[in-house]
């Protein structure tokens, strides 16, 4: 049963992506690569995890020390390819027309970020501790795009800077607290953040879309005041 409910959960969200594709024409090279690039992120962070334990770095009676290297090792390797990707390829790209499309991008990243753990999901391994780890993938990626979306409209150079800063920040200690979490078997912990991940999230995302709808607003008030400069 949950084996099912996670293939409905990432079906469920991949239709819907493809849906806002059509309706907003993305651009298909940037998903597919969206998505390769979030596979390669989250093989990256698995390898990292799985040399600390190989090589007896990770130590269960340290946990002070666990939480170090699951935030640099597995928080930061992953994730800083993740955010190198969107700044280099996406953030400058003309295809990046509205705020919402930071989100979105972001989220088919957390597809391929998904899939290798998805992949390897039986009943021997916690499949509900895999679904939560799927949505909270999901939110976590929609956090960066939400922080990259609003540098990405930002006319303020300082604003800019912090919001990637922030964007980059906020998911590397989010993810190594999910990955602590794990090693530590700390379910419960690992079930709050996730709410609490996807709770931020919903916030986030309710703030840009009214962020983007005023300034739909505006520019059509200004494109009214230009038509009809004599009308107040």
């Amino acid at each position: 049963m949950p084996l099912f409910i996670a293939l409905f959960i990432l079906l469920t969200i991949t239709l819907s992506l493809l849906f806002v594709h059509l309706r907003f024409r993305l651009n298909l090279k940037l998903i597919v690569i969206a998505i390769l690039i979030g596979f390669l992120a989250s093989l990256v962070g698995d390898q990292m995890k799985q040399m600390g334990i190989n090589f007896g770095i990770i130590n269960k009676s340290d946990p002070i020390f666990n939480f170090i290297f699951s935030l640099f090792a597995t928080g930061l390797s992953g994730q800083l390819i993740v955010f190198l990707f969107i700044k280099i390829l996406i953030y400058p790209s003309r295809h990046f027309k509205m705020p919402v499309f930071g989100l979105i991008y972001c989220v088919w990243i957390s597809i391929g970020f998904v899939l290798p753990e998805f992949l390897t999901m039986n009943e021997k391994t916690y499949p509900l501790i895999n679904i939560l780890n799927i949505l909270g993938h999901i939110s976590m990626s929609m956090i960066l795009g939400y922080f990259i979306s609003m540098a990405k409209f930002s006319e303020d150079a300082k604003q800019n800077f912090t919001y990637l800063n922030t964007g980059l920040g906020s998911i590397i200690l989010i993810q190594g607290l999910h990955e602590f979490f794990i090693l530590e078997r700390q379910f419960p912990n690992l079930i709050v953040l996730m709410l609490g991940t996807s709770f931020l999230t919903l916030m986030l995302t309710a703030h840009l879309l009214r962020q983007q709808k005023a300034e739909q607003n505006d520019s059509n008030n200004s494109k009214i005041n230009d038509l009809y400069p004599n009308e107040q």
